[in-house]
């Protein structure tokens, strides 16, 4: 099944590491896909430690991608193409229950990091096979219409809105 959760407030990334816990005690394969982030979250030396638990995430990382050169988006582009064959190869391959959680791929798909309709035939292959989680903002209609769930955060009230910026262990 297809999950998205998706909104301007806090928590989805946090939804879907949650998700990686509990299926991680089921016996679950799981695999954190981190997009449009340098793996210095403070989740991923945790997820790492979990047996049943794998993370990956790109080894190159240019920060905002208004900052960037177009020799770097293109880095990027390969990279996160990457990702996502690794995401099918796991898909293809899986003998148990998995789940993938492809975390802020609707993020890398607005900003062009990702083609999404690569992204959506990845998705139509292997949904109903296993269960993969999108987080981001602003999904596309189509990947939409693809879903099993959506869940939508909204944000009501942040901190950032009277000039404080993330803190580790809460927003990274």
């Amino acid at each position: 099944m297809l999950e998205i959760y998706h909104g301007d407030g806090k928590g989805k990334t946090t939804a879907g590491v949650g998700l990686c816990l509990r299926a991680a005690g089921a016996g679950f394969s799981v695999w954190f896909f981190q997009f449009m982030k340098d793996g210095t979250s403070a989740e991923i030396p945790m997820l790492s430690k979990i047996d049943g638990i794998h993370v990956v995430y790109s080894d190159v990382f240019f920060g905002f991608t208004k900052n960037m050169t177009q020799e770097q988006k293109q880095q990027m582009k390969e990279q996160y193409k990457k990702m996502l064959q690794k995401a099918e190869e796991i898909a293809k391959n899986s003998e148990k229950e998995t789940l993938i959680v492809l975390d802020e791929v609707l993020h890398a798909c607005n900003q062009k990091l990702l083609d999404q309709k690569v992204l959506r035939k990845f998705l139509a292959a292997y949904k109903d096979q296993i269960e993969i989680v999108l987080t981001g903002r602003n999904p596309s209609k189509d990947l939409m219409d693809l879903s099993d769930y959506i869940s939508e955060v909204k944000k009501q009230k942040h901190p950032y809105d009277r000039g404080i910026t993330a803190r580790k262990g809460i927003e990274f």
